[in-house]
């Protein structure tokens, strides 16, 4: 319980300095489409895609092992940085660019964190078979 309570105090922290860039930052865009700009200004698309990803979340959450359920606790509520801007302001406000594609830190964490758990499987697997060698 208590990783749980801290797991979600880091996501709160992260959504908090995501909203406070999204106001000091000069350069931005918003984004009204779904990843990357796709589908750009589709407010049913975007809607669809977010209420099956919230469901699929609260089906697969308690079936998860223990090991992964934190971060993906931690995704959800660093989502909710996106969600409140998609809701409140018809977008998503991106304040970094790189190669030509605007993103902010949400995003990374929305991204980097199932990332790292991938690896993280592939690392315990890994280590699981050279065990029983």
């Amino acid at each position: 319980m208590k990783s749980l309570f801290q797991a979600s105090l880091v996501g709160i922290l992260v959504v908090v300095i995501d909203q406070f860039l999204k106001l000091i930052h000069l350069e931005k865009s918003l984004n009204s489409g779904g990843l990357f700009g796709f589908e750009q200004d589709n407010l049913l698309w975007v809607l669809v895609h977010i209420g099956v990803i919230v469901l699929l979340a609260f089906y697969l959450i308690p079936r998860l092992y223990t090991k992964y359920r934190l971060p993906a606790i931690f995704t959800i509520i660093v989502s909710l940085s996106n969600l409140s801007d998609r809701i409140l302001i018809g977008g998503v406000v991106d304040y970094f660019q790189l190669l030509g594609i605007w993103f902010n830190l949400a995003d990374v964490f929305i991204v980097v964190t199932p990332l790292i758990l991938i690896l993280w499987e592939i690392v315990d697997n890994g280590k699981n078979r050279s065990n029983k060698k």
